[in-house]
């Protein structure tokens, strides 16, 4: 109709529109959990070491060790590992 404009189509809160052909569609960054005592759970996804989840937290390697109760910074994919508030 000459005139007049188009309305958008407005979707329900929380529902997108589909990405379009050939777009990269990412997945959203996991939400850490918190704990009891402020602390966060983290679960240890591939190609992550306790070096990696320390600094993606703040917190120092002896103190995710400490709070997790490890004697080696080992850690296995799928592992949940208690995360303490970054020191202030």
């Amino acid at each position: 109709i000459p005139g007049k404009t188009a309305t958008p189509e407005v979707k329900p809160e929380g529902e997108s529109a589909p990405a379009p052909e050939g777009a990269a569609v990412t997945e959203p960054a996991p939400v850490p959990t918190p704990a009891p005592g402020g602390a966060q759970v983290h679960v240890v996804e591939p190609n992550q070491d306790l070096n990696t989840i320390s600094m993606m937290y703040g917190v120092r390697v002896e103190e995710v060790m400490k709070l997790n109760g490890l004697t080696s910074p080992e850690v296995k994919v799928g592992q949940t590992l208690k995360i303490p508030p970054p020191a202030e």
